[in-house]
């Protein structure tokens, strides 16, 4: 009995210490390409940006930049009639292509930190008729911005802004407002930046 009971506590450690060898063998692996892939990212960035002017605009003596964006309003209010103003709490998010960032298709979509953008070309985009706007940086800076193959960049920021609005109230509490929000280059007459 004692041996059948001592054969089956070593079958079970033996068991298990195969198990453990193969899970740490995974875990290992695991990191391994994780730390591959980090390399092969650190590499690509390294070789776009070795030569990158992010002073110099995307296409430039080519054409204009076309800059594409949206908001996704995520709240509205308060509205104050004292200061002709709203307030919003929105996702701002922009796409440009620079073809100097162009790379490989088969690396993917490369999610980067912020700090990134500071070494990259950025549209220099304004809300005229804010009254005051801010970046939301709790915990961290909400920015996100993504690098496509082809050179594209999606880069989205959460901000709120306060913005006028002349309002007419003639006709309070029955009255309607509309509320036009702003949005343009700082050089305003620039013909290369859309």
């Amino acid at each position: 009995m004692f041996v059948s009971i001592t054969k089956w506590i070593l079958f079970f450690l033996v068991i298990t210490s195969a198990q453990l060898l193969n899970n740490n063998t995974l875990e290992y692996d695991n990191a391994t390409a994780a730390s591959r892939r980090a390399h092969q990212i650190t590499t690509i960035l390294d070789g776009l940006l070795k030569n990158y002017d992010a002073h110099i605009r995307p296409n430039f003596g080519e054409g204009p930049t076309k800059i594409n964006f949206d908001i996704l309003v995520s709240s509205f209010g308060p509205i104050q009639d004292i200061d002709m103003s709203f307030t919003m709490n929105c996702y701002f998010r922009q796409r440009w292509r620079d073809e100097r960032l162009q790379f490989a298709e088969e690396v993917g979509v490369l999610s980067l930190s912020t700090r990134m953008l500071e070494r990259l070309w950025r549209p220099d985009t304004v809300f005229h008729n804010s009254k005051y706007s801010y970046l939301h940086t709790i915990p961290t800076s909400n920015r996100l911005w993504r690098l496509f193959p082809d050179g594209s960049i999606w880069y989205s920021s959460r901000i709120t802004v306060k913005a006028r609005c002349h309002m007419n109230l003639k006709n309070f509490p029955v009255d309607i407002q509309i509320c036009k929000f702003l949005i343009g280059s700082s050089r305003i007459f620039d013909p290369f930046i859309f």
